[in-house]
C-alpha cells in the first residue's frame, strides 16, 4: 500500500509546470501549512472516512467495482447509466471520496470545491517523504480501497475470480481516481492541454492487453517493453508545443514505462530536448511508409472526420484504410461530440474496421475521462471527449483500398447508414413519448424545451492556431435582440421551434458591457478565451498613446482596436496602427468645445448621406456615449473566409466574425421526485389524473378526492395522495397512513457523482444552435483597415464547417454556463460597486445601467439604485464625473416619460444635456417630450441633432418620420424614413411611416414627380410611388413586433394598393398624419 501511494503521490506535485495554473499559490501551501497541521489534516480524514463507511453513507472502491462490473471483467463493458463499467466504478469513488473529505476544506481553510480538495492532496504530498505521515496516509487509502474489514463476498453472489481481479485492480484504480480529480481540477485550458498526453495514458492503461495480443509475438520481442504511439494529424501548434513544454510526461501518469511518442503531421518542428522515460519525435508523413519504429497503436485525435464533410473525409479516408490493412497496429480515434462519434463509427463500418471495444454487441464510443473537460456528463461537445479503437478490417486488401479511393460513394454509405440509425432511434423515442404521454399539455409548444435565456458569441476563430489562440470571444449578446442574417436565420428558427422561453435570466448589464463580460470570463477560469483588454478614462491626455502601447505590448508596428464598453453593431469600434494611435485618440476623445454651434453649423441631412463606419461617424459615436471609459483590445484575427466576387467572379478572401447562437436551461439541486410540489407547508402530492377536481387540493386542507364521492383519489398502484406532508391527510384509504414525503433528488440525474461537476445549486445546461460567419465589407487585401476587420451584415454570410463548429464548442468548453449563472454572479449594485471601487464613475455607471434594466418590473428598486448612484458621484468632479450624471439624469427622465409625465421627463432630459451636450440620446428623449407636446418644428430639431451625433440610431429616423407626417412635409418623412431603413432594414414603424408618407405623395397634386425629383410623367411617377408603398406597408406588417399596431383601415389599405386597378383613395379612418412611434428609452 505504501508503494502504491507514493505512486499516486507524485502526480499531485508542485514540481514543474503548476498543475492548477497559480504557481504561488501552489507553493504558499507548501510553506504555510505545518507538519503537524497535515499530520491533524490525516488523523481527521481517516475518522471521516470511518463514519462514513460504518454508516454506509459511501462505500469502498472495492464495493463501488463489484457492484459496477456486476460479475464480468470487461471495463468498456456498458453500465446502466449508460456509461461504461470503468468510469462508472472511477466517478462513483471520486465521488464518495469527494463527499467524505469534503468537510475537512472549509475547517483547514481550502476553498469548497474539486480544487480546493486537489489543493488539500498537494498539500499533503508536500511531506510524501516523512514516514509518520505516510503511515496515516497509507491507512486511509486502504479505508477508500477496502473499507472496514470487508470480506470476500459469499459464494453465489460473485465469483471468487471476479473478487480476486477486483482486489488486484484496486491499486490501479486508487491511481485513477485520484489522478482524474487532479485532473478534473484543472483550469480549463491546462485541462485542456493535458488531455492529449493523458488520453494516450488512458488508451493505454484500457487497451494495452487486447493491442498485445494482436501483434505476433515477434513484434512484442522486438518492441520489448516500450511502447510506441504513433500520434497523427499532429500539428506544431498543438503537439509540438506539449513536446517543448514537456507536457508529454503524462503519458506515464498511470505507470512506469518506457514510450516512444511520434509525432505524425505537417509543418512539425522538433525543437525540444527529451528527458525521462518518454521520448518524443517528429515525423512527416512520408515517413509512415518506413524509417519510423513500428506503432504498438496510432492514435488519431479531433480530427472531425464523423462529420462526415467531404473535405475532411477526403484527407483521412485513404489514411484510416492503410492503418486497417493487414498486420497494421491498432487504430484510435477521439471525437468532440456523439454526433461526431456516430459517423466515425458509420464511416469505419463502411470500412469493415473491426472494434477492439464493444459495446453490447454494439461499435460505440467510449467516454473519455481525461478529456478536455474531465469526461463532464453535461458537456455536449469535449476535446478528446469519446473514443473508439479497431484494429484491421472484415474487406479484403484490394476490397478496402477500394473504398479508401472511393471518397463519395464510401461517404454516401456512412451517411445512409447514420440517417438510418437516427430514424430508428427517433422511432423508438417517439414509441417511448407516445407510451408515457407528455406532461404539461399536448400542445407543440408543451413539447418544447424551456430556456431562461438565449443568446449569442461574436468570435474570432482560426483552426491553426495554438489552443490558447484558436477562439477570441468579442462579446455576447441577447438572442431576442440580435440579427440573424443569410446562413445566420436558421439560428433563430432553431430556437423557435424547439425552445420557449420561461422564468428568464436577466443579464442584460452583463451582455451590453463590455468590460464586464471580460471581467466575468476571466473570473470563470476562460481568460485565454479573451483579447487582451485595457481599460481607461475617456479623457484625452498627451500620454494616453503611450500608455495603451505600453498596456498592449504592441511594437511599432502593431495594431489595436479601440472600442466603447456598451455599444453593438461595430459602433465606435476603432482599429488603429500605433503610428496613428495618438491623432486617433484626440479625434475621439475631443468632441467641440460649443456643441450647439456646431450642430448649427452641420448639413441637415449629414446623416443621410454619411458612409456608415468612416472615421466621422465613429467620432461622433465617441463623442455621445455616456460611458466614463473605454477599452483597447488587442488585434484578434479569424482564419480567411473566401468567398465569390459576384463582380468579378474571383475568390476573395475575408477576415469574418464567427457568431454562434445559444440556449440555456435551467436545472435546479435538490428537486422533489414528478408528481410532488414544493409549498411553504411542504411537499405535496400533485395528482396528474385529468378527472381529478384539484390537483391535490388546497394546501394544508388534505383533500384532493373525486368530485363524486369527495373521497382522497388513490396514487395509481399505491396509496391516496393530495395532502400537505404531516397534515394526516392523503393517506391510504385502507389504513389512513399519510403518504411520506420523498427525499429530494440532488438532481434531475440519478447518477450518483453529478457534485463532481455541478458544484453550486443552479445548473444553466448549454444547447448550442448553430454559427455562421459574418464578413467584412472588404477583403483581407484592402488598405481600409477598419473595412477589412469590422463585420457587417451587408457584406454577406458564409457558412461554417461542422468540424470548426464542433472545436468551437469545445473551446468554449462551460464558459457560458458559469458567465451567465447569476446565481453564482452575483450582479447587484453592492457587488458592482465593491468590483469596481477603485474606479467610482465606472462602478457609478453600471449601477444605474443595472438600475435602468430594473425600471419596468421594480421601478421603487431601480429609482433608489439611480439615488445611490447620484451619491457616490457628489463629492467627484471632472468630465468622467459629468458624463455619468447625464446618464442617470436622462434615466430618471425616462422613468418620468414612462409615466406620461412628459413634462418633468423634459427636465431630466435637460438637465442630461447641461451635463454632457453631446448626448444623442438625450437629444432624441427630449424630440419625444416635444412630440408628444405637439411642438412639431422643435421635435424635428432634436431628432436631427440626436442624428447628426448618432447616425445609427434607429428610434430618431422613425419618430422624425412621423413628425414631417404630422407637419404634412410627405417628401421629408420619406427622405428620413429610407434612411433609417438603409441601416434598420427590419424597422416596422420606420416601413409604415414610409407607406404613408409615399402614398400622400402619389395623392399630391398631378405636378408631382418622384418623390426624389421631377423629369418623369405625373402617372408614371404616381404608380412608382403605388408601388414603393405597397412595398413598404407589407414590410411593416410582416416585421411589426406588435399585433395591436395593425388595424383594419392598414388592411383596407393595404388591399387598395395591391388592386392596380382601383384608384388610389386615402381610406377613412386611417389616420394620414399620425405614423408609427418608435418609442425606444435606450438603456
Amino acid at each position: 500500500a505504501g508503494k502504491m501511494v507514493k505512486k499516486v503521490l507524485p502526480q499531485f506535485s508542485s514540481e514543474g509546470s503548476p498543475p492548477f495554473g497559480a504557481g504561488p499559490v501552489v507553493d504558499g501551501l507548501r510553506q504555510e501549512r505545518s507538519l503537524a497541521s497535515t499530520m491533524e489534516i490525516l488523523r481527521e480524514q481517516g475518522d471521516l472516512l470511518q463514519r462514513a463507511l460504518a454508516s454506509h453513507e459511501v462505500e469502498s472502491t472495492a464495493m463501488v467495482a463489484i457492484t459496477a462490473f456486476d460479475g464480468k471483467v470487461d471495463p468498456c463493458r456498458s453500465h446502466a447509466n449508460g456509461t461504461t463499467c470503468i468510469n462508472e466504478t472511477l466517478l462513483v469513488s471520486a465521488g464518495n471520496y469527494y463527499k467524505a473529505c469534503r468537510p475537512l476544506l472549509a475547517k483547514f481553510g481550502f476553498e469548497d470545491g474539486i480544487v480546493g480538495l486537489a489543493r488539500l492532496n498537494q498539500s499533503i504530498s508536500c511531506y510524501g517523504d516523512r514516514p509518520e505521515v505516510m503511515e496515516l496516509l497509507v491507512m486511509n487509502m486502504c479505508r477508500v480501497l477496502f473499507g472496514i474489514g470487508e470480506q470476500a463476498p459469499e459464494e453465489g453472489m460473485i465469483s471468487q475470480f471476479v473478487w480476486l481481479a477486483v482486489m488486484a485492480s484496486m491499486v490501479p484504480l486508487l491511481g485513477s481516481f485520484l489522478s482524474w480529480l487532479q485532473h478534473l481540477a484543472l483550469p480549463p485550458l491546462e485541462r485542456r492541454l493535458r488531455s492529449v498526453p493523458r488520453t494516450i495514458a488512458w488508451v493505454d492503461l484500457l487497451l494495452h492487453q487486447e493491442v498485445q495480443a494482436l501483434r505476433s509475438a515477434a513484434a512484442r520481442r522486438a518492441a520489448g517493453t516500450t511502447r510506441v504511439v504513433w500520434l497523427l494529424g499532429a500539428t506544431d501548434a498543438l503537439e509540438g508545443r506539449l513536446a517543448r513544454e514537456g507536457r508529454f510526461s503524462d503519458a506515464a501518469v498511470f505507470k512506469d514505462l518506457d514510450m516512444r511518442i511520434c509525432l505524425v503531421g505537417d509543418g512539425l518542428k522538433e525543437t525540444w530536448t527529451n528527458r525521462g522515460p518518454i521520448k518524443v519525435s517528429a515525423h512527416a508523413w512520408d515517413e509512415c511508409l518506413g524509417g519510423m519504429p513500428e506503432p504498438t497503436v496510432a492514435i488519431c485525435m479531433n480530427m472531425g472526420v464523423g462529420t462526415l464533410d467531404e473535405a475532411v473525409v477526403e484527407t483521412w479516408l485513404l489514411r484510416y484504410a492503410g492503418f486497417l490493412g493487414p498486420g497494421r497496429c491498432a487504430l484510435v480515434i477521439t471525437c468532440r461530440c456523439e454526433a461526431e462519434a456516430m459517423g466515425e463509427a458509420a464511416l469505419l463500418e463502411v470500412l469493415g474496421a473491426k472494434p477492439i471495444m464493444r459495446r453490447d454487441s454494439e461499435t460505440r464510443h467510449m467516454r473519455n475521462l481525461y478529456s478536455g473537460m474531465a469526461g463532464n456528463p453535461d458537456a455536449d461537445f469535449d476535446e478528446n471527449g469519446w473514443f473508439l479503437a479497431f484494429a484491421g478490417s472484415s474487406l479484403s486488401a484490394e476490397e478496402l483500398a477500394k473504398a479508401g479511393m472511393d471518397v463519395p460513394g464510401t461517404l454516401a454509405r456512412a451517411r445512409r447508414l447514420v440517417e438510418e440509425r437516427a430514424a430508428a432511434e427517433a422511432a423508438g423515442s417517439n414509441g417511448r413519448e407516445g407510451a408515457e404521454g407528455v406532461v404539461g399539455g399536448d400542445g407543440p409548444e408543451s413539447r418544447k424545451s424551456p430556456a431562461v435565456f438565449w443568446g449569442i458569441l461574436d468570435l474570432k476563430y482560426d483552426p491553426d492556431a495554438a489552443p490558447q489562440d484558436r477562439v477570441k470571444v468579442l462579446e455576447t449578446g441577447d438572442g431576442q435582440s440580435s440579427k440573424f442574417s443569410g446562413y445566420g436565420a436558421a439560428i433563430k428558427e432553431t430556437f423557435t421551434k424547439e425552445n420557449r422561453l420561461e422564468e428568464t435570466i436577466r443579464c442584460a448589464v452583463l451582455t451590453e458591457n463590455k468590460k464586464l463580460t471580460h471581467d466575468k470570463i476571466v473570473e470563470c477560469g476562460y481568460a485565454h478565451l479573451r483579447p487582451k483588454q485595457h481599460i481607461f478614462p475617456k479623457v484625452y491626455s498627451e500620454g494616453l498613446a503611450a500608455q495603451v502601447a505600453a498596456s498592449l505590448r504592441l511594437g511599432d508596428c502593431g495594431t489595436c482596436v479601440l472600442k466603447l464598453c456598451n455599444r453593438t453593431r461595430g459602433a465606435g469600434v476603432v482599429p488603429v496602427p500605433v503610428g496613428e494611435l495618438d491623432a486617433t485618440l484626440k479625434g475621439l476623445l475631443q468632441p467641440p468645445g460649443d456643441m450647439e454651434a456646431w450642430l448649427r453649423d452641420q448639413p441637415e441631412d449629414w446623416a443621410y448621406r454619411v458612409n456608415p463606419g468612416c472615421f466621422d461617424e465613429q467620432s461622433r459615436h465617441w463623442w455621445s456615449n455616456e460611458c466614463p471609459v473605454f477599452l483597447a483590445e488587442e488585434l484578434c484575427l479569424s482564419a480567411p473566409t473566401t468567398r465569390m466576387c459576384v463582380e468579378t467572379q474571383e475568390e476573395r478572401s475575408f477576415d469574418g466574425t464567427m457568431r454562434v447562437g445559444f440556449s440555456l436551461h435551467r436545472e435546479m439541486r435538490d428537486r422533489l421526485p414528478e408528481g410532488w410540489l414544493d409549498t411553504p407547508e411542504g411537499p405535496v402530492f400533485v395528482s396528474d389524473d385529468p378527472g381529478s377536481s384539484a390537483h391535490g387540493g388546497a394546501v394544508g386542507s388534505g383533500y384532493g378526492g373525486s368530485r363524486a364521492s369527495g373521497v382522497p383519489q388513490d396514487d395509481p398502484g399505491s396509496s391516496a395522495h393530495g395532502g400537505a406532508v404531516g397534515s394526516g391527510y392523503g393517506g391510504s384509504r385502507a389504513s389512513g397512513v399519510p403518504k411520506a414525503a420523498p427525499a429530494p433528488r440532488p438532481w434531475d440525474d440519478d447518477r450518483p457523482y453529478m457534485d463532481l461537476f455541478r458544484p453550486g445549486d443552479v445548473l444553466l445546461r448549454l444547447q448550442w444552435l448553430g454559427g455562421y460567419w459574418k464578413l467584412p465589407l472588404q477583403a483581407t487585401d484592402s488598405e481600409d483597415l477598419r473595412g477589412r476587420i469590422v463585420s457587417v451584415a451587408k457584406q454577406g454570410t458564409a457558412p461554417v464547417p461542422g468540424a470548426h463548429l464542433h472545436d468551437v464548442y469545445a473551446s468554449l468548453g462551460d464558459m457560458v454556463s458559469l458567465l451567465f449563472n447569476t446565481n453564482a454572479n452575483s450582479l447587484s449594485h453592492i457587488s458592482l460597486s465593491r468590483r469596481y471601487s477603485e474606479f467610482p464613475e465606472f462602478a457609478a455607471f453600471v449601477c444605474s445601467r443595472l438600475a435602468a434594466s430594473m425600471r419596468v418590473r421594480d421601478r421603487q428598486r431601480s429609482q433608489q439604485i439611480l439615488a445611490l448612484a447620484r451619491s457616490s458621484i457628489g463629492k467627484l468632479s471632472g468630465i468622467q464625473r459629468e458624463l455619468v450624471l447625464s446618464y442617470i439624469e436622462r434615466n430618471a427622465g425616462i422613468y418620468e416619460a414612462m409615466h406620461s409625465r412628459w413634462q418633468t421627463a423634459e427636465a431630466g432630459f435637460r438637465k442630461a444635456l447641461q451635463a454632457m451636450p453631446a448626448n444623442a440620446t438625450a437629444r432624441y428623449l427630449l424630440g419625444m417630450a416635444h412630440l408628444e407636446a405637439g411642438n412639431l418644428s422643435v421635435a424635428v430639431v432634436s431628432f436631427r441633432e440626436a442624428l447628426l451625433l448618432d447616425p445609427d440610431f434607429k428610434a430618431p429616423y422613425a419618430n422624425l418620420g412621423v413628425a414631417y407626417l404630422r407637419q404634412g412635409d410627405f417628401r421629408s418623412a420619406a427622405e428620413a424614413c429610407r434612411a433609417g431603413l438603409l441601416r434598420h432594414p427590419a424597422t416596422p414603424q420606420a416601413s409604415y411611416n414610409l407607406a404613408l408618407a409615399r402614398v400622400a405623395l402619389a395623392l399630391a397634386a398631378p405636378s408631382a414627380g418622384e418623390e426624389g425629383g421631377a423629369g418623369v410623367g405625373a402617372a408614371a411617377g404616381a404608380a412608382e410611388l403605388r408601388a414603393g408603398a405597397l412595398e413598404a406597408l407589407e414590410a411593416s406588417r410582416e416585421t411589426r413586433a406588435q399585433a395591436q399596431l395593425w388595424s383594419e383601415e392598414d388592411e383596407e389599405l393595404l388591399v387598395l394598393l395591391r388592386d392596380d386597378s382601383r384608384p388610389l383613395a386615402w381610406p377613412r379612418g386611417v389616420p394620414l398624419r399620425e405614423g408609427w412611434k418608435f418609442c425606444s428609452w435606450r438603456p
